[in-house]
C-alpha cells in the first residue's frame, strides 16, 4: 500500500531526530511526490527552532520521536506552506500518525489532530508572535553563528541573509551549450509546458530557474545531458 507524502517525510524527519544523519541520502530514493515530500523535510529542519517555540504552547511533554516528526511536518505545513489546503495538512497528517502500528498510535493521533486544529484556528497569532522572538527563534538559527554574522555584517544584512536562508532552494540548471544553444533549449522547455526563467547572473543565458515541483526526468534532454543541476 502507498503511503502518503505526509508519512515519508515523518519518517525521514524521525531517523533525522533520531540519528542526526542529515535526510539528503533519504530524500534520493523517494520517487512518488518527490518535490513536495522534499519541501516538507528541508523545511523542518530549516525551521525546527521556530516549530518547537510554536508546539510548546500546545504539547506540555515531549513525545515519542515519530509523533514529534509528524507534529512538526503538520504545523510546518499549516505555519509555513501556503500551497497546501490545510484540510489535507492536517487529515494527511493524522493519517500518517494512524498507520504506525503501536499501541499508542489512535491516542497520538488525537493528540497531533488537536495541536493542528489549535494552531490552524490561531495561526495569525502564532506568526505574529513569533515575529517577536529573538532571531535564533525567529529565523531558527543558532545564537552563535548569529552573533558571528552580525559582527560580520551588521544587524540589518545579517537579518536579510536569515530570511533569505529560509526559503526553499530554486533548482537551477546550467545549459550546455555543447549539446544544445540556450536559446533551443528554452524553446524546449516551453513545448514541455515547463515555464522557466533566466537566472540574473552575467551568464544568464545559460542558467535558468525551474517552477518548483518540476520533476528533474521530465525536463527535455534529462537523458542528453542537454544541462546540468547547478547554482551560478
Amino acid at each position: 500500500m502507498k503511503k502518503n507524502s505526509r508519512e515519508t517525510a515523518a519518517e525521514i524527519i524521525y531517523r533525522w531526530l533520531e540519528s542526526e544523519s542529515f535526510p539528503d541520502r533519504q530524500l534520493a530514493e523517494v520517487r512518488d511526490d518527490r518535490a513536495f515530500i522534499t519541501e516538507l523535510v528541508y523545511g523542518v529542519v530549516r525551521r525546527k527552532l521556530a516549530l518547537e517555540y510554536i508546539e510548546q504552547k500546545y504539547v506540555s511533554r515531549r513525545p515519542e520521536t515519530y509523533i514529534l516528526a509528524a507534529l512538526h511536518v503538520g504545523v510546518y505545513q499549516l505555519c509555513f506552506m501556503d500551497n497546501v489546503e490545510e484540510f489535507a495538512a492536517v487529515h494527511e497528517t493524522v493519517e500518517a500518525v494512524k498507520s504506525r502500528r503501536h499501541k499508542d498510535a489512535i491516542r497520538a493521533a488525537g493528540m497531533i489532530n488537536a495541536v493542528l486544529r489549535n494552531v490552524q484556528e490561531e495561526k495569525a497569532s502564532i506568526l505574529k508572535n513569533l515575529e517577536k522572538q529573538s532571531d535564533e527563534i525567529r529565523f531558527s538559527h543558532p545564537e552563535s553563528l548569529i552573533n558571528r554574522w552580525c559582527k560580520q555584517y551588521g544587524e540589518r544584512d545579517t537579518r536579510q541573509l536569515l530570511e533569505w536562508n529560509n526559503q526553499p532552494a530554486e533548482t537551477i540548471l546550467r545549459v550546455e551549450p555543447a549539446r544544445i544553444a540556450p536559446a533551443e533549449f528554452q524553446k524546449k522547455l516551453k513545448e514541455a509546458g515547463i515555464d522557466a526563467v533566466l537566472h540574473p547572473f552575467p551568464s544568464a543565458e545559460t542558467f535558468l530557474v525551474l517552477p518548483r515541483g518540476v520533476p528533474m526526468t521530465k525536463v527535455p534532454g534529462y537523458t542528453e545531458g542537454w544541462f546540468t543541476v547547478q547554482d551560478p
